[in-house]
């Protein structure tokens, strides 16, 4: 589950069409950033 701070802006977000992922990001092109996942994906 979302921790409460964070709740809010994760629905947010959803509402935006935008989707959250956790895991490091790097920016790889114009408009464009990869993230690799905790579990590797």
């Amino acid at each position: 589950g979302l921790n409460s701070p964070f709740a809010s802006q994760v629905r947010w977000l959803e509402t935006a069409g935008i989707a959250l992922l956790r895991g490091h990001g790097r920016v790889t092109g114009e408009r464009t950033v990869t993230v690799e996942r905790p579990d590797g994906r």
